[in-house]
């Protein structure tokens, strides 16, 4: 999968390991706004820790407390996307956006999901608000996510805008770098191709496709010594793969 579920995990932003129940039994007439918080980020160390299943109690405690609390329903849809129930996962994105419809990160993490559900254009329409808000810090991967959902319809401009809007926002995006890369050498760009390669390169351990690329990028500029290593480490790290096939395949014509 190209965009893994874990950036969407370490997008909730927790640090720390799991404790006790921190507040989520405390009188509720005390501070009811704080066991609601307490609640919710019980809830997001327990999916951290990859206990999502005890996450759903202190979600269920936190609407209790507060039935229209956006970010208890966008934990839980998280949840329930960790835990394969994509249709449990779509109604709790849609119910935090109804009770927030400008919070970036949801917005975010219910584009990328649709992303993953093969629903590019739904995903597009989610996406495009955290990449538009300046404020938003995430917004730099918004728009790489827009990019690969652009590819995916076969919108090759529109995805080569946003991978470099992008990268003009984060340059420590591999992937973004990576789709460029194979934009450019597709269309014969190949010292662009090159480029975005090496950018790739600085932030990313190569990976099957990748040497592949980079193969096919030293086959264009006549470089044997990269492509043979390039081969050798996608020999050895990737026995089977398709990639290695495809090389396999290059190399008889």
């Amino acid at each position: 999968m190209k965009y893994c579920l874990a950036a969407l995990v370490m997008s909730l932003m927790v640090t720390g390991c799991v404790t006790e129940e921190f507040g989520a039994r405390t009188n509720r007439e005390a501070d009811p706004q704080k066991e609601l918080a307490d609640n919710i980020r019980l809830a997001k160390a327990y999916i951290q820790e990859d206990l999502t299943v005890r996450a759903i109690e202190p979600l269920t405690r936190a609407l209790e407390i507060d039935s229209r609390s956006a970010e208890a329903y966008a934990v839980l849809a998280i949840v329930y996307q960790i835990e394969g129930d994509a249709d449990k996962a779509d109604y709790n994105y849609k119910r935090a956006i109804s009770f927030d419809s400008s919070a970036p990160d949801i917005r975010h993490n219910y584009g990328s999901f649709l992303y993953r559900q093969k629903r590019y254009e739904d995903a597009i329409v989610q996406l495009q608000v955290p990449a538009r808000n300046i404020r938003y810090t995430g917004r730099s991967v918004s728009y790489q996510v827009l990019g690969l959902c652009e590819l995916e319809l076969g919108n090759v401009e529109k995805a080569e805008e946003h991978f470099l809007r992008a990268l003009r926002l984060e340059r420590g995006l591999p992937l973004a770098s990576l789709e460029l890369a194979d934009i450019y050498y597709k269309q014969n760009r190949y010292n662009e191709a090159l480029g975005s390669f090496e950018r790739f390169l600085e932030y990313s351990s190569q990976n099957s496709r990748s040497l592949l690329l980079g193969i096919r990028i030293a086959r264009a500029f006549s470089d044997k010594d990269r492509e043979a290593s390039y081969a050798l480490q996608l020999n050895r790290f990737y026995p089977g793969s398709d990639e290695l096939k495809q090389y396999e395949e290059m190399s008889k014509e």
